[in-house]
């Protein structure tokens, strides 16, 4: 593609149950020239809930990095609900697999777009405003929950 789009922005938010130890999850991706909704249960269960948050990343950064030809992109926006994963990746501590994983995804989306802006937008959760990042991350949250609920045996 010989197109440079301003900005990708990916939506993302999981779910996971403590006790029966599941989880799924839900993305939005958007920009100038398409848009990719997915949702899911895990193929390998998550450990905690930010582990489920960081699995969701790298299904989200799979998916556009699937693409056959990707564009040129000034900006790259992941917004989330949860700071943890964020914190997880932006960290330059020893990382999990998980975690190494997701930076190398995300440094090949980085090389592959020629991007050099990478942001992290922190999504309040469940606070009943209207604004889009708020609405999408709503969305998000009942999807993935839907596909956690439906691996719960009782």
């Amino acid at each position: 593609m010989d197109k440079t789009i301003n900005c990708l922005t990916i939506n993302t938010d999981a779910s996971f149950h403590p006790i029966h130890k599941v989880g799924g999850y839900a993305f939005y991706i958007i920009c100038d020239l398409f848009k990719i909704e997915k949702s899911g249960k895990f193929k390998q269960n998550p450990k905690s809930s930010i582990d489920a948050e960081m699995k969701c990343f790298g299904n989200a950064l799979a998916t556009i990095l699937a693409q056959k030809e990707l564009p040129k992109i000034k900006k790259i926006v992941f917004n989330t609900d949860c700071l943890g994963a964020v914190g997880c990746v932006t960290n330059k501590k020893n990382k999990s697999k998980v975690e190494q994983l997701i930076v190398k995804l995300l440094n090949d989306l980085k090389s592959r777009t020629h991007c050099k802006n990478l942001e992290f937008k922190h999504v309040k959760a469940h606070n009943g405003t209207l604004d889009a990042r708020s609405w999408v991350n709503d969305k998000l949250d009942k999807n993935a929950k839907k596909w956690m609920r439906q691996q719960i045996t009782i």
